[in-house]
């Protein structure tokens, strides 16, 4: 089975999913908000892995599968987090916290007299990165992607290898340049391209970060019995391409 047609299979198992029980993320104790926001952070990744898929689904099917690399890297970076996630709790919501405001000091310190960012937009991001709490900051390194992939490189490190392949694909390097020309020994001299002249494997790589999100997902909000067995025949398929179509029942 095509690649493609895969990921439809993976969209459609999403798609018909029974969602997570609703909480009250306005609970009075932040442990007891920190348990209610997870979940819908947690589709909220799965479902930008899923688009992002389709985004790149889209790109090949026009000829542009190899400049799908940044959306690639993209979504096995999601893929990544919520399979850490799931191992590690809902205190993976601090350290999206975490993030957030790092980024948005970084924002706050990059203005310059001649760029700034108006006095009501500034307000806001000071305000989301308050979101974070000090009470957390010791975990302040897992913001790194490195960081918790070394604490289980047995379950994430095909997915990270992955993504720094396609790292290398996303910002100006050789590799990049390579799409579009070759040389030739024989007289020192060679061809330019117009597009990419290697095979792309965006629309595969695209379908296994599908995979890793949803079984991250599925265990961060309880749903892995109703989720494992219809995504184990679907990984089937991408282990053999040949095998017949995956009928799931919701």
């Amino acid at each position: 089975m095509p690649p493609a047609e895969v990921y439809r299979e993976l969209v459609n198992l999403v798609q018909t999913a029974p969602k997570p029980e609703r909480q009250d993320h306005l609970a009075p104790s932040r442990s007891g908000q920190r348990r209610a926001l997870a979940p819908a952070v947690a589709w909220g990744w799965l479902i930008r892995t899923l688009r992002t898929g389709e985004a790149v689904i889209a790109m090949e099917d026009r000829g542009y599968g190899s400049e799908a690399s940044p959306l690639v890297r993209a979504a096995l970076e999601h893929a990544i987090r919520l399979q850490w996630a799931a191992e590690y709790g809902d205190e993976f919501v601090e350290v999206a916290l975490i993030a957030q405001k790092k980024s948005y000091t970084n924002l706050q310190k990059a203005q310059t007299e001649n760029w700034r960012f108006s006095a009501e937009l500034a307000d806001s991001l000071q305000q989301h990165a308050a979101e974070a709490s000090e009470d957390y900051a010791s975990l302040s390194n897992l913001t790194a992607l490195r960081a918790i992939v070394d604490a289980n490189k047995e379950r994430l490190g095909s997915l990270y290898m992955a993504w720094l392949m396609d790292t290398q694909e996303s910002h100006p390097s050789l590799l990049t340049a390579r799409h579009y020309f070759e040389t030739y020994e024989s007289h020192h001299g060679y061809k330019l391209h117009n597009q990419s002249r290697f095979k792309s494997a965006a629309v595969l790589k695209a379908c296994y970060a599908l995979v890793g999100a949803i079984d991250g997902y599925a265990k961060v909000v309880g749903l892995s019995t109703y989720f494992d067995a219809p995504l184990t025949r679907i990984i089937q398929h991408l282990v053999d391409p040949e095998g017949p179509p995956t009928k799931h029942q919701p």
